[in-house]
Protein backbone atom coordinates (compact mmCIF):
# COMPACT_ATOMS: atom_id res chain seq x y z
CA UNK A 1 0.00 0.00 0.00
CA UNK A 2 1.52 3.21 -0.96
CA UNK A 3 1.02 6.10 1.47
CA UNK A 4 1.93 10.13 1.80
CA UNK A 5 4.18 11.40 4.56
CA UNK A 6 3.33 15.35 5.39
CA UNK A 7 6.36 17.82 5.00
CA UNK A 8 6.58 21.75 5.33
CA UNK A 9 7.03 22.73 1.93
CA UNK A 10 9.78 25.12 2.78
CA UNK A 11 11.82 21.64 3.43
CA UNK A 12 10.96 20.85 -0.29
CA UNK A 13 14.47 21.41 -2.41
CA UNK A 14 12.60 23.20 -5.44
CA UNK A 15 16.28 23.11 -7.46
CA UNK A 16 17.69 19.78 -8.44
CA UNK A 17 21.23 19.59 -8.83
CA UNK A 18 22.63 18.67 -12.72
CA UNK A 19 24.16 15.68 -14.31
CA UNK A 20 25.59 14.74 -17.39
CA UNK A 21 23.87 12.18 -19.55
CA UNK A 22 25.20 8.82 -18.41
CA UNK A 23 24.32 7.15 -22.10
CA UNK A 24 23.24 9.98 -24.78
CA UNK A 25 25.68 12.68 -23.73
CA UNK A 26 28.84 10.25 -24.66
CA UNK A 27 27.40 8.96 -27.39
CA UNK A 28 26.03 11.77 -29.26
CA UNK A 29 29.04 13.66 -28.45
CA UNK A 30 31.55 11.40 -29.68
CA UNK A 31 29.24 11.11 -33.05
CA UNK A 32 29.27 14.60 -33.72
CA UNK A 33 32.98 14.90 -32.83
CA UNK A 34 33.76 12.35 -35.32
CA UNK A 35 32.78 14.78 -38.26
CA UNK A 36 30.72 11.40 -39.99
CA UNK A 37 27.49 12.36 -42.19
CA UNK A 38 26.13 9.20 -41.02
CA UNK A 39 27.26 6.42 -38.90
CA UNK A 40 25.70 3.17 -37.37
CA UNK A 41 25.86 2.80 -33.59
CA UNK A 42 27.76 -0.63 -31.99
CA UNK A 43 26.33 -1.15 -29.34
CA UNK A 44 28.16 -3.41 -27.45
CA UNK A 45 28.84 -3.00 -23.53
CA UNK A 46 25.64 -0.70 -23.92
CA UNK A 47 23.56 -2.52 -21.20
CA UNK A 48 20.16 -0.73 -22.40
CA UNK A 49 18.17 -2.40 -24.54
CA UNK A 50 17.46 -1.38 -28.31
CA UNK A 51 14.24 0.49 -27.42
CA UNK A 52 15.38 1.74 -24.20
CA UNK A 53 18.82 3.28 -26.11
CA UNK A 54 16.38 4.89 -29.17
CA UNK A 55 14.07 6.20 -26.61
CA UNK A 56 16.75 8.02 -24.97
CA UNK A 57 18.77 9.39 -27.43
CA UNK A 58 15.88 10.19 -29.89
CA UNK A 59 14.71 12.66 -26.44
CA UNK A 60 18.01 14.06 -25.97
CA UNK A 61 18.31 15.04 -29.45
CA UNK A 62 14.99 16.87 -29.47
CA UNK A 63 15.60 18.01 -25.97
CA UNK A 64 18.55 19.45 -26.70
CA UNK A 65 17.93 20.61 -30.61
CA UNK A 66 20.99 18.88 -31.59
CA UNK A 67 21.69 18.74 -35.20
CA UNK A 68 21.07 14.65 -35.66
CA UNK A 69 18.28 12.50 -36.98
CA UNK A 70 18.14 9.02 -35.41
CA UNK A 71 16.61 5.52 -37.25
CA UNK A 72 16.69 1.83 -36.23
CA UNK A 73 16.53 -0.60 -38.91
CA UNK A 74 16.82 -4.63 -38.12
CA UNK A 75 18.09 -4.18 -35.00
CA UNK A 76 20.88 -1.30 -35.31
CA UNK A 77 20.69 2.17 -34.23
CA UNK A 78 21.80 4.98 -36.96
CA UNK A 79 22.45 8.52 -36.94
CA UNK A 80 22.86 11.00 -39.80
CA UNK A 81 23.29 14.86 -39.43
CA UNK A 82 21.10 16.96 -40.56
CA UNK A 83 23.97 20.15 -41.01
CA UNK A 84 25.32 18.92 -44.55
CA UNK A 85 26.49 21.41 -46.01
CA UNK A 86 26.73 22.32 -50.20
CA UNK A 87 30.04 20.18 -50.13
CA UNK A 88 28.49 17.36 -48.64
CA UNK A 89 30.16 17.43 -45.73
CA UNK A 90 28.74 18.70 -41.86
CA UNK A 91 29.61 21.89 -40.62
CA UNK A 92 32.77 21.63 -38.65
CA UNK A 93 31.37 23.99 -35.95
CA UNK A 94 28.67 21.71 -34.58
CA UNK A 95 31.56 19.03 -34.25
CA UNK A 96 31.81 20.36 -30.71
CA UNK A 97 28.30 19.49 -28.86
CA UNK A 98 29.00 22.39 -26.47
CA UNK A 99 29.01 25.34 -29.49
CA UNK A 100 25.45 23.98 -31.06
CA UNK A 101 22.70 26.91 -31.45
CA UNK A 102 20.08 25.34 -29.05
CA UNK A 103 16.11 26.09 -30.09
CA UNK A 104 16.48 29.17 -26.99
CA UNK A 105 19.20 30.53 -29.15
CA UNK A 106 21.83 29.87 -26.24
CA UNK A 107 24.72 27.42 -26.48
CA UNK A 108 26.65 26.12 -23.71
CA UNK A 109 29.53 27.30 -21.69
CA UNK A 110 32.29 24.55 -21.67
CA UNK A 111 31.93 25.65 -17.85
CA UNK A 112 28.41 25.11 -17.72
CA UNK A 113 28.80 21.63 -19.16
CA UNK A 114 29.02 19.83 -16.06
CA UNK A 115 25.22 20.90 -15.23
CA UNK A 116 23.67 20.36 -17.91
CA UNK A 117 21.32 17.84 -17.96
CA UNK A 118 21.18 14.55 -19.52
CA UNK A 119 19.08 12.25 -20.99
CA UNK A 120 15.70 14.05 -19.04
CA UNK A 121 13.91 17.01 -20.07
CA UNK A 122 15.87 19.84 -19.06
CA UNK A 123 15.28 21.61 -15.67
CA UNK A 124 15.49 24.73 -14.50
CA UNK A 125 18.95 24.59 -12.41
CA UNK A 126 19.04 28.60 -11.10
CA UNK A 127 17.29 29.73 -8.21
CA UNK A 128 14.33 32.75 -8.45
Amino acid sequence: MVKFVEIDPKDVKLVRQGRRGRVSYPILKMFLESGMAVGKLDRTGIQQSLMSLNSSLGAYIRNHGLPLEMWTSQGEIYLSRTDIGDNGKPNPQNNDIHNIQRPTGDTIDSADADDYEGDEELEHTEAE
